[in-house]
Formats: C-alpha cells, structure tokens, sequence
C-alpha cells in the first residue's frame, strides 16, 4: 500500500493526538505540529511509528505569520496529500468591552493561521487532488455564553470552509468536522458529563476518537466538498 502524507496541527494533545494516530492506522505518514505540547507530540510520534507511519514533527507558534509561513515551507517541499487545520485555544472571556482584548488571540490562531496553512499548502495538494479537513465546533452556530471571540473565530472558520471549497476546486477539496460535547475538560466530573449527556439524542458525550473518524472519512470521501459534518450525537438538531 503506498502510504500518503498529512499535516496536523496541534497534534500534541487531545483531539489533535487522536486525529493523528486515526491518520496513522488508515495509512498516513505524518507532520505532526506542535506549540508548547512537546511532550505530547513525542508521544503521538511513538505511537503512530508504532502503527507503521513515518513521521516528522515540527515547532511553530501559528499565531505569529512568519512562523506558519517557514512551517509551509517545509510542508510542501515533499507531497502532501491532506492537512487538518486543528490548533486552537478555548477559553472563557468577559463579555463586556474588556473581550476585546482577547479578540486578537482568538481570530490569529483560531482562523488566520488556518486561512494560510490552507492557502500556502494549495498548490502542493493539488498536485495530489488532496484536501483539507478544518475542525471547526457546533458553537460556530450555536453561540456559548461567556465564549464570544471564539465562537465568532469558530463561525468564521466554517464561513472559510465553504470558500476554500468553491477557490480550491476541482483539485482540492475542503471540508470541517464539527464536534460538539466531547473530552471533558480537566477535573469535570462525572456530574458534569451526564449533565452534558442529558442534552444529547444518542445518550452520550463524544469521544476523540469519534471526531477523528469523521476526519479520517472526510480525507478519502472525493464527492464531498464545502461540507461541515457535526459529530455531536444529534445535539445540534
């Protein structure tokens, strides 16, 4: 089987971990991004070794310009068949005129660096018809209260879906996976998940590993383009 190349970014914690190791075990070889989680980038990097991927890992802060731009560099100096725009920051903010300073945070990472990943890596996906798999999140439609900048970075991100959908084709496509109640922040306890759980049709919070198979789907489904695919249990019905 030839075996082909993804980038994911964030791939150090949580979801991003979970993508990357889905990527590993369905045939990807791997740049693995990371910012400060190095320790977790090295230990999805054993990992998907383990699962017989070849993997590279790479440093970058993506909420600064120069840093995504000398990431893509390296990117697209080999083929590159898919990317998974992942990194974000999720926090609580004030929802008065102090959130504005939290704006600029938000809308860098959680949009900005994904518009440019996707654009400085477009040519070299479409030298392999690739794709692009944005992790976009339920609240890009259905606010939360007290998460303003990102849940308007999060909208944002879709709105960059379906126009990177309509730009990139025919020879790349792009796509998001939406998560909505999933991997509980820590110290939640077990009120909190069947709290959340109550809220959703099929009885249940989400797992990691149910976004990454939306991801994983999404990379070889080639009729699917512009599509934002919720995973959230049936919550956003």
């Amino acid at each position: 089987m030839v075996r082909k190349t993804a980038f994911v970014s964030g791939a150090g914690v949580r979801l991003g971990q979970a993508i990357a190791l889905r990527l590993a075990a369905g045939g990807y070889d791997l740049w693995l991004h990371y910012h400060r989680s190095q320790e977790g980038a090295l230990a999805t990097a054993r990992a998907a070794r383990g699962a017989g991927a070849a993997v590279e890992m790479v440093q970058a802060d993506l909420s600064e310009v120069d840093q995504v731009k000398s990431l893509c560099a390296q990117l697209v100096s080999r083929p590159l068949d898919l990317v998974v725009n992942n990194a974000a920051i999720f926090y609580p903010t004030p929802t008065d005129a102090e959130a504005a300073a939290h704006w600029e945070a938000f809308i860098n990472l959680n949009l900005r660096a994904h518009f440019l990943v996707s654009t400085l890596c477009r040519e070299a996906l479409a030298e392999r018809l690739g794709s692009i798999v944005n992790i976009v999140d339920i609240h890009a439609r259905r606010p939360l209260r007290g998460y303003v900048p990102y849940c308007i970075a999060k909208a944002g991100l879709e709105a960059l879906t379906k126009a990177h959908a309509l730009e990139f084709a025919p020879l790349v496509r792009v796509n998001g996976v939406s998560p909505g109640a999933a991997m509980l922040p820590p110290g939640a306890g077990a009120e909190v998940e069947q709290q959340l759980a109550a809220t959703i049709p099929l009885g249940r919070i989400g797992t990691a590993e149910d976004i990454a198979e939306a991801v994983f789907y999404l990379a070889g489904a080639d009729f699917i383009n512009g599509q934002i695919l919720a995973v959230d249990g049936g919550a956003s019905i």
